[in-house]
């Protein structure tokens, strides 16, 4: 009997070191490769200096969605190279952070995508799996811009 115990715990012990080193997060892309601004005021400066749109995600620390979207979908090769070049990023905190109280924000996972002049192209609440949609608003927005 001491055997079985023995070796179901030796089992258990195998099985939840596996499950541990699997929940580990994959390569950040999105960290690396863009950068990441946390300050409004500090984000529309430069969104203004260098004549790019915002592309605000606002997300609280316990939010699964918000994580989920951060770890797979802006993790696209071709989401990130649009984002790198049309964008000034800025991730919020809705509980901690400041800003505008023109941003109703709800709910998270939620994304503005806002012009320099802070007008209000799109935005998009909840959790969205594929790129592609918002590399379709990135293409409205493009399209907006050019027709000024």
């Amino acid at each position: 009997m001491k055997k079985v115990i023995f070796l179901l715990l030796t089992l258990f012990l195998v099985a939840c070191s596996d499950t541990t080193q699997k929940a580990e997060s994959p390569k950040n892309l999105l960290g690396s490769t863009i950068h990441i601004y946390n300050d409004y005021d500090e984000a529309l400066i430069q969104a203004k200096e260098q004549k790019k749109s915002l592309f605000i995600l606002f997300s609280t620390q316990h939010c699964p969605w918000c994580k989920r979207l951060k770890d797979t979908t802006l993790q696209d090769p071709e989401l990130l190279k649009r984002l790198k070049s049309e964008f000034i990023v800025l991730f919020l905190d809705k509980d901690d952070d400041d800003y505008p109280f023109i941003y109703e924000v709800e709910g998270v996972p939620a994304i503005f995508m806002v012009g320099e002049n802070e007008n209000i192209y799109t935005t998009q609440m909840g959790y969205r799996e594929n790129p592609r949609d918002y590399i379709k608003w990135f293409d409205y927005i493009k399209i907006e811009n050019e027709t000024k």
